[in-house]
């Protein structure tokens, strides 16, 4: 069975290994969500640590679809310049790279998007937001779907390797998948196909206009952990449509802002490792698509246990990548410790107070200077 060194080539991609940088919200853009010189050596620092494939923080497609402050924009040309800038230097210093495109959905509030309503396929209100989102129009279904065909082709432009839909986390496309989110009785709602209707529009508008040969990934939730949300079974409803479309990699994982799941803290030992790899398991039974497994991973021993199974293709991390983009690199020169990351969630939780960061790194850091001094 492969191992994570080997080569893998996915939707036409070839990757030197089998590691994921998994999306990872930056809060490096400015406000207009364009890429800055702090990003750009933010992803440089990361392609250089060896990742096989870099997945950008989620890009916003649309203005009215903000998730966090300084977010990364793929919504308008402006975006664009940044953009082709981002895909270069990864590319120059050898990797992979592509762009998770997104739409906040229930999980965005007035604040952050101008004073306007927040938008959702349902008003269902949101414990986390603590709003009620209003309910999308048939027109404005159609606004979000041109959005994000518009984001893709602007990835495209800018040089990047393919795009990645978020259906994952709680954020919009997510919440169409949802029964407990999207209570329509039209076209988009009622039944698994009707709710996964708007994410196999957007792949076909996709490969429309971006062509055959532009790679695809999804990122998919297994479960949302929340009565009459979606489950692993619902979950494997949706993977059965999938299956039809040529998506180059599907990434598993689950949770949404009111329940978590996605960000599990105390991964202190192995078998604590890899919390949806069950969910992929049953996941994997509907498709022939490639899957990425995220969640928890920590150790290359996990990981080889992981590939072994023949369950997925690669392992995606991302808080240990925030506190060692060169694990990867680390790892392939010898030194099989397993990540630094010790899942304490600081990084997640002080997000919207600056630019992600490791807080138990800059603690290190800071006592190593001082006993030095």
């Amino acid at each position: 069975m492969p191992g994570l060194f080997e080569e893998v080539k996915i939707g036409g991609i070839r990757l030197s290994n089998r590691s994921v940088r998994s999306a990872t919200y930056e809060n490096r853009c400015d406000a207009d969500g364009k890429v800055t010189e702090e990003m750009i050596r933010f992803y440089r620092e990361l392609a250089r640590g060896g990742i096989g494939l870099i997945v950008t923080g989620n890009a916003m497609v649309h203005p009215w679809g903000l998730t966090a402050p300084n977010a990364l924009g793929i919504y308008s040309d402006d975006h664009l310049p940044g953009l082709a800038r981002l895909a270069e230097v990864i590319h120059d210093a050898g990797g992979r790279t592509v762009v998770q495109i997104s739409h906040g959905g229930r999980q965005t509030v007035p604040d952050l998007i101008g004073g306007r309503e927040a938008v959702a396929p349902s008003a269902v209100y949101s414990r986390a937001m603590k709003y009620t989102p209003k309910e999308m129009t048939g027109k404005e279904i159609r606004e979000v779907i041109e959005a994000f065909v518009a984001a893709a082709e602007r990835a495209q432009k800018a040089g990047f390797d393919g795009v990645q839909l978020h259906c994952a986390h709680g954020y919009l496309l997510s919440n169409f998948l949802s029964p407990f989110s999207n209570t329509r009785t039209d076209e988009y709602g009622g039944t698994t196909e009707k709710r996964t209707r708007i994410i196999l529009e957007i792949y076909d508008r996709i490969r429309a206009r971006c062509g055959k040969d532009f790679p695809i990934l999804l990122k998919l939730n297994s479960e949302e952990g929340l009565k009459n949300g979606l489950d692993l079974e619902e979950a494997a409803g949706v993977m059965k449509l999938l299956d039809g479309k040529a998506f180059a990699a599907i990434e598993i994982s689950g949770g949404i802002y009111e329940t978590g799941l996605s960000t599990r803290p105390k991964i202190k030992a192995r078998e604590n490792e890899a919390y949806f790899l069950a969910n992929a398991e049953r996941l994997k039974k509907e498709t022939k698509i490639p899957l990425i497994l995220v969640g928890g991973i920590r150790s290359q021993e996990r990981i080889g246990e992981i590939l072994a199974s023949g369950t997925v293709e690669m392992v995606s991390m991302s808080r240990p990548f925030i506190r060692e983009p060169g694990l990867i690199q680390r790892w392939q020169e010898g030194d099989l410790t397993p990540a630094r990351c010790i899942s304490c969630n600081l990084c997640m939780s002080k997000v919207f107070e600056g630019p992600v960061k490791c807080y138990q790194e800059e603690k290190r850091k800071v006592q190593s200077e001082r006993r030095d001094r």
